[in-house]
């Protein structure tokens, strides 16, 4: 189960960044990108299409929708947590989070997570002028 836990939290947290425009990101003392996203929820996706049993305090437990929305809403808890009420209500982490976790429960798999996640920079930054 501390896979799934994991995936969840890193991805969602990912996402959320990765939506303000951070290309890599400081995660639990580890530099995070678009590939350990997509790891992360091809990973959980395959573990719920199949029906995978993991090692839960040593039970087998199958992961389904059910336990994976459970594991959703603690990690989406942990993450207020960490990151403190205010900078949990001011960053992009429920959109990340129903990015991440509509990407983990489709019926087919996306080649790659960013590409659902576009939509949402197109939608909600469509002509921003370069920085540069």
């Amino acid at each position: 189960m501390e896979g799934l836990r994991w995936n969840t939290c890193v991805g969602i947290q990912y996402v959320a960044s990765w939506l303000t425009g951070t290309g890599s990101v400081p995660l639990y003392d580890l530099m995070e990108d678009t590939a350990t996203v997509d790891f992360s929820r091809v990973q959980n996706w395959q573990w719920l299409k199949y029906r995978v049993e993991l090692d839960g305090d040593g039970l087998g437990v199958k992961v389904n929708r059910e336990r994976f929305g459970r594991v959703v809403e603690e990690e989406m808890a942990r993450i207020e947590n960490e990151a403190g009420k205010e900078k949990f209500e001011k960053g992009m982490y429920e959109e990340a989070c129903k990015i991440f976790t509509r990407q983990c429960t489709f019926p087919t798999l996306d080649d790659f997570l960013t590409l659902d996640a576009y939509n949402h920079i197109v939608i909600h930054h469509p002509r921003e002028t370069s920085k540069l």
